[in-house]
């Protein structure tokens, strides 16, 4: 083979090359802009929507069941709290007992 023939075959190898590697280069475009296009659909952008919802209706639950313990927690130290104190002074828990039963049946009573 001539010097010539050999540069030309090598030539239309790389050109070939080069050929299909535009070829690639254009399907992963492609490929990329459909996966765009179908993320800024209506359908795509309702999905990423419904997820974010999810997540935040998860949060929120976690959130709210959190507080909830932190509120039940709090309520059940404030009752030992408050019967300790009943336990250690009898005297003044009965008058504070009846002061508040006198306020109870006074608020009861029809007014004239």
């Amino acid at each position: 083979m001539s010097r010539s023939a050999q540069d030309r075959s090598y030539e239309r190898a790389s050109i070939a090359e080069l050929e299909a590697d535009i070829a690639r280069t254009r399907a992963r475009i492609s490929d990329e802009l459909d996966a765009i296009g179908y993320r800024l659909s209506p359908a795509g952008l309702s999905r990423d929507a419904s997820g974010l919802l999810g997540e935040a209706q998860d949060a929120s639950s976690e959130a709210l069941g959190a507080l909830r313990e932190s509120l039940v927690e709090r309520g059940q130290r404030l009752g030992a709290q408050l019967a300790d104190r009943l336990r250690r002074h009898p005297a003044e828990a009965t008058l504070l007992g009846f002061g508040l039963a006198w306020l109870l049946m006074r608020s009861s009573r029809p007014r004239r």
